[in-house]
């Protein structure tokens, strides 16, 4: 077992079984509910606490609940985990819930009881810890949902409509603000049915709360936000987002600007043929919210990586798999529509196989594929300020039909990277830095590097530091590396493995041949299912075995036989077949390459809404086919 971390962001359903971390225990409360036993017809009632773990960072927590028989049970529970109270978690057990019904950051549910919780003793690990939790979600993202879920809302009472009497109980309609926005300059706003008189005193215009638990439907033509009775509404805790928006509550409340809800339909394919233009995940992404930004419809993505689906993948109230993933390359991160047939096609799986596998945390892309992505724009009539349609809205009260557009942007090809033919990024890509470098910093996407660039961190967990001083940052360091040596057998650890790689080679880098080249120690996390994925022996007859590893975390260590000698942690791998491991070579070099062209001079912060023209001077190059690079020279030093 590794010494307790109080960073949540690097624990994932995986490393979470095997690592001991420290928590805060925040906003805990008991309550009832009943409900009908299916075999025996009668009325069941438990019994339930509930509270949120939070690490060091305030906006990264994970759910906690005790269910039981008995009020006693309950009592005893709440008492145990007080609020401000920091334990060390071990040996994690999760409550068998539904993803969509976790409202957390984190969609995780700890079971309190199954679980091992002690007392944290260390004090220097304890003033690590966040104080309170801090629901990271914005109004505006909340009213884009495209899929029914639970989530938690910190934002700022601005309407209060007149009580009225349901089978739910009492019910107010509160709508809430917290300045983020729609599109440009319009301000998103959700209405939230409010059931039980027990919190209505809580209500005032002008208050900051957090809505715990809030569950979101999404049907076919609208979305309804509900807060169930026995759902947790508070007081915003002391943070800068309450600050916030109790100095712009005055802006706020007058706001004509604003936006209710949209709704959301899944597209039919688009024509993606012929030749398209070369373009990067980042501008599809600073344009994800302004229709009038002049790119083209179809784009070309090339060696990207699509992230699995963490959420639902079916359409409610269709039997269709249709989901949001984010798409990761060189430039940054963007999120995209998959459908089904790109989802089946990428993972080779039919149907009633892919929801098997995404049910069980099993499921894995290709690391590296080329895509053409549409961008569309689509548009609706909204009618009463009271309805949940699409459309930008008037004050409180008005009728005003009007019309709102937005931006889908949806896979509509797809293919892994096939290493046989011509990948290697060249000076096709200089029109698309040329946009890039004058834009903000996207640092969600993929840092393309050696092993011998990354440096720990203790904030991010890594840090690239190139040869010129300059220093990327992204959500993973996708490297290629060799290994000559048999693996480690996998060590058993929790209910998984851990599994280590030892000696191995940055064979991207020119000096790997070297006799002096550093070698360097990968681990990993993985089931028994998935252990032949990470066995990095070479093959008989082969000095070498090739992979690609996603690095999330570098640690270094000092000892007096190795000083300095550091050792990564990733969280996927794949392994490539012999033949192609020395084609990836000058492609991951030239991606290195790429990425440390990218430095961008506007240090504004990351939008969503700009505008973006392609220089008609200086078209974007056209790719003929999505197997391969265009051609052009190669990339100048």
């Amino acid at each position: 077992m590794t010494a307790p971390s109080a960073d949540l962001s690097t624990i994932n359903k995986t490393t979470v079984r095997f690592t001991a971390w420290a928590a805060r225990v925040t906003d805990g409360y008991k309550y009832s509910y009943s409900f009908k036993d299916k075999k025996t017809g009668a009325n069941v009632t438990n019994h339930k606490f509930e509270c949120r773990l939070v690490g060091n960072n305030e906006s990264m927590y994970v759910l906690a609940p005790f269910t039981a028989k008995t009020e006693k049970a309950v009592a005893t529970a709440k008492e145990k985990f007080k609020n401000g109270s920091a334990w060390i978690v071990s040996q994690v057990k999760f409550e068998d819930t539904q993803q969509t019904y976790i409202s957390s950051p984190h969609k995780i549910c700890v079971d309190l009881d199954k679980s091992k919780l002690q007392h944290c003793e260390d004090p220097d690990l304890e003033e690590q810890l966040a104080k309170v939790s801090v629901p990271p979600r914005t109004v505006a993202e909340t009213a884009k949902l495209t899929s029914t879920r639970h989530q938690d809302l910190l934002a700022v009472v601005t309407h209060i409509g007149p009580v009225r009497t349901t089978k739910s109980g009492n019910v107010i309609d509160v709508t809430i603000m917290d300045a983020s926005e729609d599109s440009p300059g319009v301000f998103a706003k959700v209405l939230i049915s409010l059931i039980g008189s027990h919190k209505h005193d809580l209500v005032k215009v002008g208050k900051a709360l957090v809505f715990f638990n809030l569950a979101c439907k999404i049907d076919k033509d609208d979305k309804q936000y509900t807060h169930w009775m026995d759902s947790l509404l508070c007081e915003a805790p002391p943070c800068a987002k309450h600050t916030q928006l109790t100095q712009q509550f005055e802006q706020l409340k007058d706001a004509v600007n604003t936006v209710m809800l949209t709704k959301f339909t899944p597209k039919h394919s688009v024509d993606v043929s012929g030749p398209q233009p070369i373009a990067a995940c980042a501008l599809l992404d600073y344009t994800a919210q302004n229709p009038a930004a002049k790119l083209p419809q179809v784009l070309q993505i090339m060696l990207a990586t699509l992230e699995e689906p963490t959420g639902p993948v079916i359409v409610e109230g269709t039997d269709r798999i249709w989901f949001i993933g984010k798409l990761r390359e060189f430039s940054g991160c963007v999120d995209v529509g998959v459908p089904e047939r790109i989802a089946l096609q990428l993972t080779g799986l039919d149907k009633a196989s892919f929801l098997d596998a995404h049910a069980s945390g099993t499921l894995q892309f290709p690391l590296l594929c080329n895509m053409r992505v549409s961008r569309t724009i689509s548009s609706g009539a909204s009618g009463s300020s009271g309805a949940y349609s699409l459309g930008i809205l008037g004050s409180p009260g008005a009728s005003q039909p009007s019309t709102k557009t937005f931006v889908n942007t949806t896979i509509q090809e797809a293919k892994p990277v096939d290493w046989s033919n011509n990948m290697v990024p060249n000076a096709a890509y200089q029109d698309v830095l040329s946009l890039l470098n004058v834009l903000p910093r996207n640092e969600e996407g993929l840092v393309f590097a050696f092993l011998s660039d990354i440096e720990p961190d203790p904030h991010t967990g890594f840090q690239v530091v190139f040869g010129t001083g300059n220093i990327a940052k992204g959500a993973a360091v996708a490297v290629l590396i060799a290994s000559s040596k048999k693996s480690k057998p996998p060590f058993p650890l929790g209910s998984g493995f851990q599994v280590c790689a030892e000696n191995v080679c940055d064979i991207a880098c020119p000096e790997a041949d070297a006799k002096k080249a550093a070698a360097y120690t990968v681990t990993g996390f993985c089931s028994l299912e998935d252990m032949s994925k990470f066995d990095l022996s070479p093959p008989r007859g082969h000095k070498q075995r090739f992979a690609i590893a996603l690095i999330s975390r570098c640690e270094e260590t000092t000892s007096a036989s190795q000083p300095g000698m550091k050792t990564f942690h990733m969280d996927k791998m794949q392994i490539l077949e012999q033949s192609d491991g020395p084609k990836a070579v000058p492609v991951f070099q030239a991606l290195r390459a790429l990425t440390m062209k990218l430095n961008p001079s506007n240090n504004s912060d990351h939008k969503h809404d700009l505008t973006i023209d392609e220089n008609p001077d200086r078209p974007l190059k056209r790719c003929r086919t999505l197997s391969a690079m265009p051609t052009d020279e190669s990339l100048s030093e």
